[in-house]
């Protein structure tokens, strides 16, 4: 029988087992350091015996990384001493292989060493002249270790780390995370593992190929990780399912086309306070969305050869990535979505992008791409004039489907014309949301702008703030069958325009205030199609009656020719949906003073 891990004197073969070694103890504080036996891994006799011993299929950890142990037999002892009986020690190292380390023979023998990062399971007592070795002759010294995590650890020191070392501990770190990521083990028990980064990461092109990864920032404030040294640079590259990445802040260069993270084809992607900041938002490059810098890609599909800057793509598209508190800044575009369904994104925000803060697009890349994305709490503002903060693109069939943005708020921040949606494909929900003007002629900007591919998408109940002139926004709407269920909430509204005689909306967008304490005042809503796009929200203020018409004979949408404010504070919200036709916009009674 096997003896225990220090036998008594007695039952052992020889009473030299019964003496703890300082070895001994060496083996318990390797326990508390997380190194010691998951399961299995007993060591026995030989069948049948002989100058070998054999070791059971298990599960090790080394300073908590998981080593799979295949079951390993006949494994040689060294010959006997003629003289001395020694001690040998039987260790499993960091491949899984199992070693037998000799001592050196003597009258009171000891035990020899152990190897470094290696897992020690069982001694050998070698008596003097003896090669038949039996199970009473074998001590276990397994530590037996439970509550391990399924899942191995790296560490990486960008500033201090050295790639020579075993990334085991801040001690022994790695300096890269493609280090790291290649030294994870990929056997069938290993469920992934957890890669600890601290310092300034300049790595670019770290591919992420294993399944279950996750990347974290250590730091106080996260880890930094610069993609500033050349041209079409990507800092990560995920191809692994189940990635996820923490705490991380990638930086890019302003002045040069740059990329962040590109999710390759990889579901299940999860970032989690990641902020991007300076992609290439100098980099003027059109809309030619492949070629753009950006924060984070999702692509895949059936043309491999488009991915980020012409790069190999997997050919698989990258469904369900999930954002949770992340930051895209000054980035050429935030977030582009050119293959993969089933995204979210909770509580991130979209600053002060170039071209857009995020786009959806299927982009030969075959079917299915963009659709099917959820946003809840999200906030974009800022763009270039003429921009589009949300873009949901129509391109190679279907495009951006089934989209939902729900408690969101975009914000057009200062300047003319910085617009907020812009949506040519179908099925997509803005619900709850808030439009926030912008503060120096912001009345010029569009709230959504449906384009003629857009079907049977749904606007439900918004707001929208006046920040300097922006108070409804306006919906232009040339597609087919879109519900527009916007609300004017009640509340204080700074007006764009004050009016207390007859007028002819004819530009501009946002809150309309008309003075009837002189008299009724007639509002003339022009049907030439060159103001086409126009929205206002109108409100009477005085005692006698305002009535909104139209020039022509063009109608409002339920074919009355005239609307009538009929009490003070009473408002209305209009907007053109076409040369011909004007649309209301339902109002929660009246609307406070300016």
């Amino acid at each position: 029988m096997v003896q225990p891990y220090i036998p008594n004197a007695g039952d052992a073969f020889n009473d030299d087992q019964a003496e703890p070694d300082s070895i001994d103890f060496e083996i318990l504080l390797l326990g508390y350091q997380r190194t010691g036996v998951i399961s299995g891994c007993a060591v026995s006799e030989s069948s049948p015996a002989a100058q070998t011993i054999d070791v059971a299929v298990g599960v090790g950890s080394l300073v908590g990384s998981k080593i799979t142990v295949s079951a390993q037999a006949d494994i040689a002892v060294s010959a006997a001493d003629g003289s001395n009986p020694r001690f040998d020690l039987i260790t499993v190292n960091s491949s899984g292989t199992v070693v037998v380390t000799a001592g050196t023979a003597a009258a009171q023998p000891v035990f020899p060493a152990i190897p470094a990062t290696s897992i020690p399971l069982a001694t050998l007592y070698v008596p003097a002249g003896d090669n038949t070795h039996a199970d009473n002759q074998i001590s276990d010294k397994r530590v037996l270790l439970d509550n391990i995590p399924d899942v191995d650890h790296r560490f990486v020191d960008a500033d201090n780390g050295s790639d020579t070392n075993d990334g085991l501990s801040w001690l022994s770190a790695y300096a890269t995370v493609q280090a790291a990521h290649d030294d994870l083990p990929t056997g069938a028990l290993v469920a992934g593992g957890t890669i600890w980064v601290r310092g300034v990461v300049t790595e670019t092109d770290v591919d992420i190929s294993i399944e279950g990864v996750t990347i974290i920032g250590a730091g106080r404030n996260g880890t930094r990780w610069d993609v500033r040294v050349s041209a079409s640079d990507i800092g990560l590259i995920i191809r692994g399912n189940k990635t996820t990445v923490k705490h991380i802040r990638f930086r890019g260069e302003a002045s040069t086309r740059t990329g962040g993270v590109w999710v390759d084809g990889a579901e299940h992607t999860r970032l989690d306070d990641v902020y991007f900041n300076g992609f290439g938002n100098s980099v003027a490059v059109g809309d030619t969305v492949l070629a753009g810098a950006f924060g984070l890609f999702c692509s895949g599909g059936t043309n491999a050869s488009q991915g980020p800057f012409s790069r190999t793509g997997t050919g698989v598209f990258a469904d369900w990535t999930e954002l949770t508190g992340c930051q895209f800044f000054n980035c050429y575009r935030g977030l582009v979505v050119a293959g993969g369904a089933n995204g979210q994104a909770y509580g991130t925000v979209f600053r002060s992008s170039t071209e857009n803060g995020t786009l959806i697009r299927r982009k030969d890349l075959g079917s299915g791409a963009g659709t099917t994305w959820r946003f809840s709490d999200c906030w974009w503002v800022g763009t270039t004039n003429g921009k589009y903060l949300v873009v949901l693109q129509d391109d190679v069939g279907g495009g951006a489907t089934n989209c939902r943005f729900t408690a969101c708020v975009t914000e057009g921040a200062s300047g003319s014309g910085l617009h907020h949606f812009k949506i040519e494909s179908s099925a997509n929900h803005i619900i709850g949301h808030r439009f926030f003007g912008g503060g120096d002629g912001g009345e010029n900007a569009i709230g959504v702008d449906f384009t003629s591919a857009a079907i049977d998408n749904y606007i439900g109940p918004y707001t929208a703030v006046a920040a300097g002139g922006f108070g409804i926004p306006s919906i232009n709407d040339a597609g087919t069958d879109n519900r527009n269920d916007g609300r004017i909430p009640k509340g204080r509204y700074r007006s764009v325009q004050e009016f207390s005689a007859a007028i002819t909306l004819d530009s501009g967008h946002g809150v309309v205030n008309i003075d009837t304490s002189g008299g009724a005042v007639v509002v003339t809503l022009p049907d030439n199609a060159a103001f086409d796009g126009l929205s206002f929200l109108i409100r009477r203020d005085g005692a006698s009656t305002v009535t909104i018409d139209r020039a022509g004979s063009d109608t409002f949408d339920d074919a009355d020719v005239q609307k009538t404010l009929d009490s003070d504070g009473a408002a209305i919200g209009i907007f053109s949906i076409s040369d011909t036709e004007w649309k209301i916009v339902a109002t929660e009674g009246t609307v406070g003073g300016s």
